[in-house]
Parts: structure tokens; sequence; C-alpha cells
């Protein structure tokens, strides 16, 4: 059978899954919390109709729409609460997703062909694919007025998307394998890892190195406090590095054990860490640095998400489904 006609009848299957799911979801989320929160970490539930792919990247959007990536389908599933839903076909093997502000239009990386696809989140499914000067394309991060997307690479580059001519506006050579990606909360500094365990601090607006240092450890996932105060760099050999953003140098360590995800929740009081080596998400208490609770989701968990109020985790798994944390 012809590679697009399969990928057509997966992506009419997972779209009339994704409504019965949504609801599900809706029925079972607990009433949004007036100020942002974090999940009580007392249960944990498992989703799995309808995620027949191998999940990976995911977002949530403001409206709280549940975006995920499935790379063997090379689809993106649209979730939304409280009915309804969408699936788009994007690139191949899609690695990550964002979206914009308000909630309307996706932008998904193609791990596999240096594609980003343009999905309009409240139309009618249909995408635009643009290729980029490079065979990967992974990480990405709209700029506070989303008139760029910076996109991380195997290949060494930070590519700068320009989202309005949709072109290439600029890279940066940073070298070795470019993993996570993350901006600061006042949008004036970048911060990129490799897996080869180095870590830049860059000035947004120009790309230009402000600092740099080399962890011993195969670096993923970044992410910054809701302060900006402390960065956290996942090792996937082990723990969490704890490094000061403006110095980059090592303030703490995390014995979380193997890491790849990271994520802050909403309130800023806690980490939540994927651990795809034993199945397991390890909650972090960031004042005490405590472990609160090591959730065993079973499986590959990979990347993390919160609901707008942050009562809610969200983790996919490669082995087709998506853990939901409460």
């Amino acid at each position: 059978m012809d590679m697009r006609i399969r990928r057509s009848i997966t992506t009419a299957i997972v779209l009339m899954i994704a409504a019965s799911t949504a609801a599900m979801t809706r029925r079972q989320e607990p009433t949004a919390s007036l100020r942002p929160t974090h999940p009580s970490g007392s249960r944990s539930r498992r989703l799995s109709k309808g995620y027949i792919g191998r999940p990976f990247g995911i977002h949530v959007t403001t409206k709280g729409a549940i975006l995920v990536t499935m790379q063997d389908v090379n689809i993106m599933r649209q979730l939304c609460p409280p009915g309804g839903g969408s699936a788009f076909e994007v690139g191949e093997d899609p690695g990550d997703v964002v979206a914009t502000s308000d909630g309307e239009v996706a932008y998904v990386s193609g791990f596999q062909d240096g594609s980003i696809t343009i999905a309009q989140l409240a139309g009618d499914t249909t995408s635009d694919i643009v290729r980029l000067p490079t065979r990967s394309a992974y990480r990405l991060a709209l700029s506070p007025n989303e008139r760029r997307l910076y996109v991380t690479s195997t290949d060494g580059r930070l590519y700068v998307f320009n989202t309005a001519t949709r072109e290439v506006a600029t890279s940066k050579l940073l070298g070795g394998s470019l993993q996570g990606l993350a901006i600061d909360h006042a949008g004036s500094r970048l911060y990129v890892s490799s897996t080869g365990g180095d870590v830049w601090r860059l000035e947004r607006g120009t790309l230009r190195s402000l600092r740099q240092t080399a962890l011993d450890c195969a670096a993923q996932d970044i992410a910054l406090s809701n302060d900006d105060r402390e960065l956290y760099v996942a090792c996937e050999k082990g723990n969490v590095v704890v490094l000061d953003p403006r110095t980059l140098e090592q303030l703490d360590l995390l014995p979380v054990g193997p890491a790849f995800g990271l994520a802050v929740t909403p309130d800023g009081e806690q980490l939540y860490v994927s651990s795809p080596a034993d199945g397991n998400v390890t909650i972090v208490d960031l004042e005490t640095r405590k472990v609160v609770s090591r959730v065993s989701v079973q499986g590959t968990p990979r990347r993390i998400a919160f609901s707008p109020s942050g009562d809610q985790a969200y983790i996919t798994n490669e082995w087709n489904w998506l853990t939901v944390i409460e």
C-alpha cells in the first residue's frame, strides 16, 4: 500500500478516536484552581485510546488543548476538552510541538526530515510543511512576540525561523548534537544544551554567546525556575544538575537517577523529571530539594506538560499512552 494512503488511513482512525478520548479526559479533570498550582501527586491514570504511534512531544495550549506528537505515524494529535479533537499530518518523526499564546497555531518539528509543520488548530486539520536547511529539526521555542521560532538540530546549529515569511532568518553553529532549549521569562536569553554535555547562554536577539560550560553528562532537557534564578539540566546517565543561569556554575545536584524530560510546575514549587530508563516520573520539591514522590508510570516516559492551572501533569510514553498525574 502506498505510504500516503497508509498515513491517510491512520489519520482518519486517530481523528475518529480523538473526540471520545478528549471527552473522557474532561469528565475526570478536577475543577481548575484560581491560582497556578501543582498536581497533588496522589494518583495517576493512563490514556491509551488513540495513541498508536509512539507519543513523544507534548504541549498544552492556553486554552487547555493537549497537543501530542506521534513519531511512528507522523501525526500531531490535538485533544480539546470538554470534547472534540483532531489529527494533523506532520513531518517525519515529529519530536516537539509548541503553540502560539492564543492557542490558534502550532509548530511541529520533524526530526528525520528537518521540517517545520505549521498547523491551524481551529481549522480543518490541514497543515503546511516547510523544510529547513538541515536533515534534523528537534526542540522548539517561540520568541515572546512569536515572530521567531528557535529550532535545535543534531547538526550542531541553532536555527531561527521567521514565522511570518516562513524562512530561516539566521542560524548559529554551536557544535555537537543540540538537544534542550529554553528562553528566560524576560525573553532576553536563550539556553541550549547538547548531548555532549555543553550548555550555552545566548543573547536571544543576536545569538551572541555569553557563556558556555561543559558538564560531565549526556544533557537532555533543560528548564528554568519561574524566577529565572536556577537552570535545570537533565542528565540521561543520571541526576539533574542545577546551574546558575548567569554564570552557568553548578549550584546543586538533584539525585533523581537517569533523567530525560523536565518541567517546572506552573506555581514554580516542583520539578517533574521523566526517566525512560526505569519507567518513573520523579517529583522534586524545589525549595527543600527533596523527592516528594516517584511515580511508576512504566513503559518509556518522555516529555512533560501541565494543564493551564497546573493541577494535572501529562507525560507522553513511547509505549503508546499518555500518563495523567493528578
